[in-house]
């Protein structure tokens, strides 16, 4: 028999080390130290989005659990398991607002109350939702805020499975927002580092931040009541943009060369 060379040695034990690492590990077996349940927590007017992630350790190690271990209870006392995603460890679910407060229970490792605040909503008075816009458009949105409380709205587009989301502040005596689709156009550019082209469906939100520390394991990653419009932004009428050099001649003898660099475009649809 022939020994294993260091390097070939090395080499089986690397690709052991990764498939361990990527293997998921059942809720029983988990280390209740090291669990994390990472959460994402939208609520809208009508429905809350709820989102999980189960993991484990600073490896991320994907943790499964099933319907008994892993669910939501409502006010009325109904328990409704979490739906297990594409990939194992994440988890979703859809909930109405009128059956909330929920709970978040992970069997064996505690229990969380979701919060449930005022509801916001997002009037659309120039019927901005559904329609098709372009770069040259101003659109506004109106909302009320009577105790002027903290409030933010963000732009987010979407282009395949990537998606950019721009964040920005409001004033606390603030009802309406004006939006110049050129400007915004140019900021989802930016956080593309591309730029888009064609459809792009772009989605307005209005967001109130809530504070809550939960228990370990669980952990907010995003925890928001929020309401929110979506309209196609076309630039089928935007130039293309180019790049270059123009060179102006300075004297016989010399010449200033001004060059100009352009994002790669990405066509979206």
């Amino acid at each position: 028999m022939h020994p294993i060379s260091p390097v070939r040695w090395l080499t089986v034990l690397s690709a052991s080390i990764v498939l361990i690492g990527c293997a998921s590990v059942p809720l029983e077996r988990a280390n209740p130290d090291r669990l994390r349940a990472n959460i994402d927590y939208r609520q809208a007017p009508d429905q809350i989005l709820l989102e999980t992630e189960l993991r484990q350790g600073s490896g991320s190690r994907r943790v499964r659990a099933d319907s008994q271990q892993f669910y939501v209870r409502d006010a009325s006392g109904r328990e409704t398991p979490l739906e297990e995603g594409d990939r194992r460890g994440d988890y979703s679910l859809q909930l109405n607002v009128g059956d909330g407060p929920y709970t978040l229970v992970l069997a064996g490792h505690g229990e969380h109350t979701l919060p449930l605040g005022e509801t916001l909503i997002l009037e659309d008075p120039e019927q901005v939702a559904g329609s098709r816009r372009s770069t040259s458009d101003r659109i506004t949105v109106t909302y009320e805020n009577e105790d002027q409380e903290a409030l933010m709205w963000s732009f987010s587009a979407r282009c395949g499975s990537d998606e950019w989301e721009v964040r920005r502040s409001l004033e606390r005596d603030q009802d309406l927002i004006e939006i110049n689709l050129q400007n915004v156009k140019q900021q989802l550019d930016r956080a593309a580092g591309a730029t888009l082209t064609g459809e792009i469906p772009v989605t307005i939100t209005l967001y109130r931040q809530y504070r809550d520390d939960p228990p370990a394991p669980f952990r907010y990653q995003r925890v928001r009541t929020q309401d929110s419009l979506t309209f196609t932004l076309d630039t089928a009428r935007v130039g293309v943009q180019v790049s270059g050099s123009v060179s102006f001649m300075v004297s016989p003898n010399a010449s200033l060369g001004i060059g100009a660099q352009s994002r790669p475009v990405r066509r979206c649809t």
